[in-house]
């Protein structure tokens, strides 16, 4: 049997949809007797993280996106190589019911964080948690779609649910890490170690920034390496080990999020794309981050707002405590549990 998976990464909207779909597509073959192939488009780099983890793909090269001539493509790939598509996952925010329909002939499994369009799909999965979210894709999916909503089905690597049998926090406060996704493209790792750098009443704290090949600034970046409170990390495949060591964290919202709640670790979050905004301002109001807005509207002394939640130790170890049961890193398996279900 065979498992597709129509995904993008870029520069421009990142890596996270990939490497979901990764930790998924792990998972999946670990427990079924099933072979995934990837139908990728976007930058090349971004390949790596295919290979890396010997994962098969076919490129779908497109400078506009028109949901016939992809649905054609994917077709036309996986008959001219004999795949024959049992089961499609798709985490693509332009794909909705006009590109599924086009693939009937397979079941669909849609990856979304937005709720934005219609779907034809027999499963939808969005890990994200809102206001109201159990009932926002009622209007916009087919009847007998399955739903699985909220965190309780947030797909993490397979580390994080091995690090967290136990972890024990420690609420010493000390080890910060510093993570804005594939490619910050706002600066903000390098705004804010320039800062932490010269901050003599922060030299308590350790500073562990990641960064990785699509960052335009790295040169920059690693010359922080110097100073005796600042790890640069290049190129990870996983911040589970590093979220496992540190204490809180400074960085973006999105996927993000969950493996920081599956790790009980306390974030300040900056939106750095406009579909993180809703989920930040809902986690915000029930303390469960301190959220202080969108990358490109912060204000001159944001990073005088974050020294001041630094210090504030007692709300952070609130934070940890309200988010330590919402992820429990169950949640790949849930979702392969409706997968077999859907098998028989």
């Amino acid at each position: 049997m065979n498992i597709g998976v129509r995904v993008e990464a870029s520069d421009k909207i990142g890596s996270g949809h990939l490497k979901r779909c990764i930790s998924l597509s792990l998972e999946i073959k670990e427990n079924l007797d099933v072979d995934v192939i990837f139908f990728f488009s976007g930058d090349d780099r971004y390949l790596d993280l295919l290979k890396n983890h010997d994962l098969a793909f076919h490129k779908i090269k497109s400078n506009t996106f028109n949901y016939l001539d992809d649905a054609k493509i994917l077709k036309s790939i996986a008959k001219k190589n004999n795949i024959e598509l049992s089961f499609i996952i798709v985490d693509h925010y332009k794909i909705d019911i006009n590109w599924e329909r086009q693939l009937s002939d397979s079941k669909i499994i849609v990856l979304d964080d937005l709720a934005n369009r219609k779907h034809h799909a027999d499963i939808l999965i969005d890990q994200n948690l809102y206001n109201n979210y159990q009932k926002r894709y009622l209007d916009l999916v087919n009847k007998g779609c399955i739903l699985l909503l909220g965190p309780k089905y947030a797909i993490l690597n397979y580390k994080y649910k091995k690090l967290r049998k136990d972890l024990i926090r420690k609420n010493r406060y000390k080890n910060v890490l510093i993570s804005f996704g594939g490619t910050d493209e706002f600066k903000l790792t390098e705004q804010l170690l320039a800062k932490f750098s010269s901050c003599p009443d922060l030299d308590e704290y350790i500073f562990h920034a990641v960064i990785t090949k699509s960052f335009k600034n790295k040169p920059l970046i690693r010359s922080y390496s110097c100073y005796e409170n600042i790890e640069i990390y290049e190129d990870l495949d996983c911040l589970s080990s590093l979220m496992y060591e540190c204490d809180f964290s400074i960085g973006a919202g999105g996927t993000t999020t969950w493996e920081r709640f599956a790790m009980k670790l306390p974030a300040i979050v900056i939106a750095i794309a406009e579909n993180q905004v809703e989920s930040a301002n809902y986690l915000k109001k029930k303390g469960f981050i301190d959220y202080i807005g969108k990358a490109k509207d912060l204000r001159k002394d944001w990073i005088e707002n974050i020294i001041s939640i630094i210090k504030d130790k007692k709300n952070l170890e609130s934070q940890s405590k309200k988010i330590s049961d919402i992820v429990d890193a169950e949640g790949t398996k849930r979702i392969i549990n409706s997968i077999i279900n859907l098998m028989s």
